[in-house]
């Protein structure tokens, strides 16, 4: 009889190390989805940079005879509109 409360409470203390070992594995688990997004969108903007500078190098000649950026860039003058904008709820 007391091998099997012994044999029960040590089941009981295995299930409750292995549940929280999983809770721990899916918290690193979150924390790296969220580090990978952020990586992706980090690697979304420096692409982003790296084409607007490209159409910089590309236009630095006009960009001596004092012609605004927004003229030159379409997209920024959206952007700086769509930034002002009330966002939806």
């Amino acid at each position: 009889m007391d091998i099997e409360i012994y044999s029960s409470q040590a089941r009981d203390n295995e299930v409750a190390q292995l549940k929280a070992s999983m809770a721990t594995m899916e918290e690193k688990q979150a924390s790296f989805d969220e580090m990978k997004q952020r990586l992706s969108q980090f690697e979304e903007m420096e692409q982003r940079m790296a084409h607007m500078l490209q159409q910089m190098q590309q236009i630095s000649p006009q960009c001596n005879q004092d012609v605004p950026l927004v003229q030159l860039f379409p997209a920024l003058q959206k952007s700086l509109v769509a930034s002002y904008q009330p966002s939806s709820l």
